[in-house]
């Protein structure tokens, strides 16, 4: 009887080892942390068209003035309505071009709505030089390398990202199905490269004072017959 009683116990002590074993390694599998975020690599190219990007710098060489052109903008880039968050940029030899080139981590998975805008260096709350607004899907875990490549920004798709902007279904729309009357974004597109001029130095910005005092409304609306070409459809 006594060997029984042994046996038995023996038994019932392997039994919950076995069992304790077994909840330790589920708990374990429970416990480790899955990603969830995934990374986007972005590059993009701002192109002054028929003008160039200036710095102005008394008695320097090209060399001199093309680097202080260089480090007179920055790129910011806000994800969805995430923080800004500010990358340098490369400039053309022949001062045309600023190129960006950059990879955001901790970006939420799935489809996702970037805000590039060119800005001046070292200004608080900078307002747009130059902007695109663009879209990216991620898979959590992953970098996007594809879908934000050569981004164009220029003028056409500054005029884009204002109509967009000023669109009444932008809260719940992504840029991608909107589609603006493209004659009335071309003629915008066309003021705003007439507005910039042909040496864009940071002086001047999508919501300088010729555009304001025209509308007199908030900074982002366009006039109103304008506005209205651009969102008819």
């Amino acid at each position: 009887m006594r060997i029984t009683k042994k046996l038995v116990c023996l038994l019932v002590l392997c039994s919950l080892s076995f069992l304790l074993f077994g909840c330790w390694l589920n708990d374990d599998d429970d416990d480790q942390v899955w990603p969830v975020t995934g990374a986007i690599k972005l590059s993009a190219v701002a192109d002054a068209g028929a003008g160039s990007f200036a710095a102005t710098l008394r008695g320097a060489t090209a060399a001199e003035l093309r680097a202080a052109a260089a480090n007179k903008f920055q790129a910011r880039v806000k994800i969805g309505g995430g923080r800004p968050r500010f990358f340098g940029l490369d400039l053309s030899t022949d001062n045309k071009k600023l190129t960006l080139d950059a990879t955001i981590d901790g970006v939420n998975a799935g489809k996702q709505q970037v805000t590039i805008e060119i800005v001046a260096s070292g200004v608080a709350d900078a307002e747009p030089i130059l902007k695109t607004i663009a879209t990216a899907t991620l898979a959590a875990g992953q970098t996007n390398s594809d879908s934000i490549t050569n981004a164009p920004i220029n003028y056409e798709t500054i005029a884009k990202a204002i109509a967009y902007e000023a669109w009444t279904a932008s809260g719940s729309k992504s840029i991608d199905e909107f589609t603006p009357n493209q004659a009335a974004l071309n003629t915008l597109a066309a003021t705003i490269q007439t507005a910039l001029g042909a040496s864009i130095d940071g002086t001047k910005t999508l919501m300088m004072q010729r555009f304001k005092t025209k509308q007199k409304a908030p900074q982002k609306r366009l006039p109103k017959p304008r506005l209205q070409k651009l969102l008819s459809q």
